[in-house]
């Protein structure tokens, strides 16, 4: 019976990791000021995507904006001339970050060796797993947890791109309620 009357765990979810953030971080100052400024690039994207939405809305371009069409380079600089402006920028700058973001999680991904039987099965399997190891880590780089160790190390850049967040954030809302606002308004 004593047996039973210990602690019960608490209902809830389980417990999260704690991530060491240094362990994603390169040394000095510059992989940090890279990751918070790509990731200021990443979080711009949803107020120009929600500002480009409403002017599309206003201008009556909303049966465009769901018709995404293969055109090349000269209907991307038509799209760019065009109410639909804002939506391509907002695009683009998802796609810079994400792939700025992958570059700097790659340089993470060169200390991990692993052997195989051939040169060809160890290369294959070392561009493979710093693949899957990129991915993760960019994913891991992402979290706040790492960002606050990032703008920690800055000092005052680092108290700079925080700010910057939070009003990018509060932008990213007052573009998504607009944008509603436009299309429930001109649709």
């Amino acid at each position: 019976m004593d047996e039973l009357e210990g602690e019960v765990p608490a209902p809830g979810p389980p417990a999260v990791p704690e991530i060491d953030p240094e362990r994603f971080l390169l040394d000095g100052r510059r992989d940090p000021t890279a990751l918070l400024a790509v990731w200021t690039l990443r979080r711009l994207a949803w107020p120009v995507l929600g500002l480009g939405v409403a002017i599309a809305a206003a201008v009556g371009q909303t049966n465009e904006i769901t018709g995404v069409q293969d055109q090349g380079v000269d209907g991307l600089v038509q799209d760019l001339r065009s109410p639909l402006a804002g939506i391509v920028v907002a695009l683009g700058l998802r796609l810079l970050a994400a792939l700025a973001g992958y570059a700097l999680a790659y340089r993470l991904t060169t200390s991990t060796r692993h052997d195989g039987t051939t040169a060809l099965s160890r290369s294959w399997r070392t561009a493979n797993d710093r693949y899957h190891l990129t991915r993760a880590f960019q994913s891991v780089r992402w979290t706040r947890v790492v960002r606050l160790a990032a703008a920690e190390r800055l000092g005052t850049v680092g108290h700079r791109f925080q700010q910057a967040d939070a009003a990018i954030g509060i932008a990213g809302w007052v573009a998504l309620a607009v944008a509603v606002l436009a299309l429930l308004r001109w649709s």
